[in-house]
C-alpha cells in the first residue's frame, strides 16, 4: 500500500465507501495515509439515523465536519462533498421529543443539495417548509419520500422564485403512503421523471392516482380509448411505474370482514382500471403487498427497507426496482392474481 498513488488509494476507497458513512470513518482513523485517501469520498454517502444523540445533533456534526473539511482545501466549492443522503426520525435507539429541531437538517440539506445524486427522507415529523424554499437539487436523480411533513418540504407547496425546476435531472421517483396528494404539481419539478414507484398505496391514496382527468394515472399513463388532447402526457419520458397496495387487513381486527369486502373491491378496481393503459405505453407493474412485518413495527420495517433499497442502488443494485417485469398488468389478464387476494381470502367473501 505504502507504494500506491493516492489517487489509486482514493479510487479503491471510493468502492467501500458506500454504506453510509461507517466505513469511511473507520478507513479515516487506520492511518495518516488511509486518512488522507479517504478524505475526497469520505462523505459520500451519509445516513442519518438518531442513535444516543438526536437526528439535529447527528445532522450539525455531519455539517460542522463537512464545514472544516472545506475550509482545509481552501474552497467552498472543493473538498467533501454529500453524493448520496438518508434521513430518517425513526429509531427503536431514541424517538422524536421536543428537543429535536429540523433547523440542522434543513441547514444540511440547504449545504449538500447541489452535489446530492440520491435522497432519501423518511419519516420526517418536522414543519420547516418556509426555510426550505427556493433549494434546488440540479444533480439529484433518485428520491425516496414517506411522512405527511417529508411530502409537503420536498413534493408540495415549494416553488423556486424564478419558476425554474426543483429536480431537473430527477428520474426515479418512489413514494410511501398518501404521497399522491402532494405529486400534483411533479410535473413542473421533476420533468424528466422515467420511473415512478408508488408504495403501501391505500384506497385513500388511490382515489388521487385514478380518479378525474387531474389524476396521475390519466396525465401520465396513455389510455386506451383517449386523445393526446383528452390525456396530455406530463411526464412524457416515464416508461416504468409500479404500484404496491397496503396488505389485506389483519384476522384479528373485529371488523376485518368488512374491511376485507372493502380492500378486495379496491384491489380489483385497480387491477382492472390499469387493463385501459395503453400497451404500447411504459411498463406497469402492480407489486405484491409487503406484509413482513414480524417482530418490526410498520415504521421500523418501512425504514429499514428504504435504506436496504438506498445502499443497493448506491452499490449498482436494482433496489426497489427489481422484479417490476414480473409483476407487469398484462391486456387480457382479467382475473385477480392470487398474489394480491389469495384464495383462501377470497372464501371469507362468499
Amino acid at each position: 500500500m505504502d507504494d500506491l498513488p493516492i489517487e489509486l488509494l482514493t479510487h479503491i476507497c471510493s468502492f467501500a465507501c458506500t454504506d453510509g458513512g461507517a466505513t469511511a470513518r473507520a478507513l479515516s482513523l487506520a492511518c495518516w495515509q488511509l486518512h488522507q485517501a479517504v478524505r475526497p469520498v469520505r462523505f459520500f454517502s451519509v445516513a442519518l439515523v438518531p442513535n444516543h444523540n438526536s437526528l439535529a445533533e447527528n445532522a450539525a456534526q455531519v455539517l460542522a465536519s463537512i464545514e472544516a473539511e472545506r475550509v482545509l482545501v481552501g474552497s467552498p466549492d472543493a473538498g467533501a462533498k454529500v453524493r448520496h443522503l438518508f434521513i430518517t426520525t425513526v429509531s427503536r435507539q431514541r424517538q422524536p421529543t421536543g428537543h429535536d429541531t429540523a433547523g440542522p437538517v434543513f441547514t444540511l440539506l440547504r449545504a449538500v443539495a447541489r452535489d446530492l445524486i440520491s435522497l432519501a427522507v423518511i419519516g420526517f415529523p418536522y414543519d420547516g417548509l418556509e426555510s426550505f424554499n427556493n433549494v434546488i437539487f440540479p444533480a439529484l436523480r433518485e428520491l425516496t419520500t414517506y411522512g405527511l411533513m417529508t411530502n409537503r418540504y420536498l413534493l408540495g407547496g415549494r416553488r423556486d422564485a424564478d419558476g425554474c425546476a426543483l429536480y431537473p435531472a430527477l428520474e426515479r421517483f418512489h413514494g410511501y403512503d398518501e404521497v399522491l396528494s402532494h405529486f400534483e404539481d411533479m410535473d413542473k419539478d421533476a420533468p424528466r421523471l422515467t420511473h415512478l414507484r408508488f408504495s403501501e398505496v391505500s384506497s385513500l391514496d388511490w382515489h388521487w392516482f385514478s380518479c378525474g382527468t387531474r389524476s396521475l394515472m390519466y396525465r401520465t399513463l396513455p389510455m386506451r380509448g383517449f386523445t393526446a388532447g383528452d390525456a396530455p402526457a406530463v411526464f412524457p419520458y416515464v416508461r416504468y411505474v409500479a404500484i404496491q397496495p397496503i396488505p389485506p387487513p389483519d384476522q384479528e381486527d373485529p371488523s376485518w370482514r368488512s374491511e376485507l369486502s372493502h380492500h378486495f373491491q379496491y384491489v380489483r378496481g385497480m387491477w382492472n382500471l390499469l387493463s385501459w393503459a395503453d400497451p404500447t405505453g411504459p411498463l406497469i407493474s402492480i407489486l405484491p403487498p409487503d406484509e413482513s412485518l414480524g417482530v418490526e413495527s410498520a415504521s421500523e420495517r418501512r425504514v429499514r427497507l428504504a435504506k436496504e433499497d438506498w445502499l443497493s442502488r448506491l452499490q449498482g443494485g436494482d433496489g426497489c426496482w427489481a422484479g417490476m417485469r414480473e409483476y407487469s398488468r398484462g391486456a387480457r389478464e382479467r382475473d385477480l392474481p392470487e398474489y394480491l387476494f389469495p384464495p383462501e381470502l377470497l372464501a371469507h367473501l362468499r
